[in-house]
């Protein structure tokens, strides 16, 4: 069974200098905002040093830089990760604004940036998805590897919100591209809305639900056509990949 190891891209510039001045050779670390990094001689000409976090790193290396995300709330642990690993950035260096939807455009590049940013082997085809986007690449690969629908062959909607079931559809297809074969269900009957979901997505939903990737609200409700927030897609984003692809990779 083929497996994909998901991509980690780190993208940390480093400048390795020798320094002659300081007599026998010694080593300078520069971060890619040009701060010098402290750097420890390990003995046997190696050396050892530690970059601060820059949304890439160990989680151990949080150091929350938005303001409108406070510990304690629900989703704080799930918006670190997601930071921390790359998966989603702020609407501004200070804030996440965890309550804005998120657009179909921007998981259709998370997902692209998740596998690598492989290129397309067709262009893009829809009418609404502008050249040059910082979706519109991934759009294309994501159209061709039947991850993503457009609401016709013309038309795909990037900006448009992105609902919670249309995104438990989307990274149902996603786990198929990655040959991750765990397929269970759950019954949608415990919440009082499960009518209200589109026919082509309750089987994405009843997999979402069995694999704690999407949970309920509070009233018991899976409210399958509401716009998902940008708080809840980075819980979305957390699960699935600690609870399908983690365990898929073993």
């Amino acid at each position: 069974m083929k497996k994909k190891l998901l991509c980690r891209i780190l993208s940390v510039v480093l400048l390795l200098c020798l320094l002659p001045a300081c007599g026998s050779n010694a080593v300078s670390v520069m971060d890619k905002n040009g701060k010098i990094v402290e750097v420890t001689a390990d003995g046997s000409d190696t050396y050892s040093f530690q970059l601060s976090n820059n949304g890439s790193g160990s989680e151990d290396s949080w150091d929350n830089p938005f303001v409108d995300v406070t510990e304690g709330a629900w989703y704080y642990d799930a918006i670190r990760y997601c930071y921390i690993h790359g998966l989603m950035r702020g609407t501004t260096k200070t804030t996440f604004s965890p309550s804005l939807p998120t657009s179909r455009g921007m998981i259709a590049a998370t997902l692209w940036r998740m596998e690598g940013s492989p290129a397309a082997s067709r262009p893009n085809t829809f009418a609404d998805v502008p050249d040059s986007q910082y979706y519109t690449e991934a759009i294309a690969w994501a159209a061709e590897k039947g991850i993503v629908d457009g609401y016709s062959d013309e038309l795909f909607g990037p900006e448009d919100a992105i609902t919670r079931e249309q995104m438990a559809a989307v990274l149902y297809r996603y786990a198929s591209y990655n040959d991750y074969d765990d397929r269970r269900q759950a019954s949608l009957s415990r919440f009082t809305d499960a009518q209200n979901a589109s026919a082509y997505a309750q089987p994405a939903l009843s997999w979402a639900v069995a694999n704690d990737i999407i949970n309920g609200m509070e009233d018991h409700t899976i409210d399958p056509r509401g716009d998902a927030t940008r708080a809840q897609v980075a819980s979305i984003l957390m699960y699935y990949r600690e609870n399908i692809a983690k365990k898929a990779n073993g």
